[in-house]
């Protein structure tokens, strides 16, 4: 049994070395002119925002509980309120 193959296709104005051939800034005017592109990006951009958000406050309240934990926990160098040294 053998594979057959197509023939190649002429390469489509988005291929990589029609790509190539227009500059960064171009390409990127062209992203931005069209609205359904920039839709895309600002929804991209609140999701990330939103991510990024979250896990700070999760963060921000993980560091809370441990710093409360921290301070309820008698420490071994403390006795009745008052702190001693060891050398």
């Amino acid at each position: 049994m053998h594979a057959r193959f197509a023939d190649p296709e002429p390469a489509s104005p988005d291929s990589v070395d029609g790509i190539e051939t227009e500059s960064l800034e171009a390409r990127i005017e062209a992203f931005k002119q069209n609205p359904q592109n920039m839709a895309a990006l600002r929804e991209a951009l609140d999701d990330v925002l939103l991510r990024a958000e979250t896990e700070a406050n999760r963060r921000a309240v993980e560091s809370q509980k441990s710093q409360q934990g921290k301070e309820k926990r008698p420490s071994k160098y403390t006795q009745c309120g008052s702190v001693h040294f060891t050398s």
